[in-house]
């Protein structure tokens, strides 16, 4: 196996440790069906996963059961049917083409910042570019990790994840003076490290779109 391919599936086997992803999607279609309801859906999935035949068969037959399922939300009982035949994956930028229809061009590039990943897409007329869309650990956990180790030899201190997270998302460490100026070089460099991922593309005439909540970390 390249390494490519390695770190590709590497990335499916966090789907799979992680079962709140499969937990959460079928908990989203039981609140969008009725009891009994025989359902198709498509779930999106990491451009990096769609792109390796193998880990996307993978990843089709992790998220979704085959026939009955039943949920306990909240105390009540649902239950719909899933026709797995006649399910897709497909990536995860791809949501953007029903939300955002409207705001699509002839060149129009998705930019899905996430937790963990960037899927950045380029669509052309409406048709994904294989060649040119990638994934990349550029998501807020590489934010996170950055933010940390300046802050701890900043501050002479060993904070953990959380606090970071916190600090994040208020602009400064509380109680250490300058934190402001680290969290905003922070997320400077993470938005030109984003940047010079979407350097092969043409951006004149193109429409971005940027979606994920980490997107709106960076805006």
């Amino acid at each position: 196996m390249d390494r490519g391919c390695h770190r590709r599936c590497d990335k499916l086997q966090q789907f799979k440790k992680d079962n709140i992803h499969k937990i959460l999607t079928l908990t989203a279609i039981a609140l969008s069906v009725d009891n009994g309801d025989s359902v198709i859906a498509s779930v999106g999935c990491p451009l990096s996963v769609f792109f390796d035949d193998k880990a996307k068969s993978e990843y089709y037959n992790y998220i979704f059961p085959n026939g009955r399922v039943d949920v306990t939300i909240d105390g009540q009982d649902h239950y719909f049917y899933i026709e797995k035949d006649n399910c897709l994956v497909i990536p995860e930028s791809f949501g953007a083409l029903f939300l955002y229809k409207d705001r699509f061009t002839d060149k129009t590039g998705i930019v899905d910042i996430g937790g963990l990943n960037v899927n950045a897409s380029f669509f052309e007329e409406g048709t994904l570019d294989l060649f040119t869309s990638k994934t990349e650990k550029l998501g807020l956990y590489s934010v996170v990790s950055l933010l940390r180790n300046r802050l701890n030899a900043y501050c002479d201190a060993s904070f953990n994840d959380t606090e970071v997270g916190f600090a994040l998302r208020q602009g400064y460490m509380t109680g250490y003076k300058d934190t402001a100026k680290i969290v905003e070089e922070v997320l400077d460099i993470q938005a030109r490290r984003i940047k010079e991922l979407l350097k092969e593309w043409d951006l004149t005439g193109m429409t971005l779109i940027f979606i994920g909540g980490t997107s709106k970390l960076l805006q």
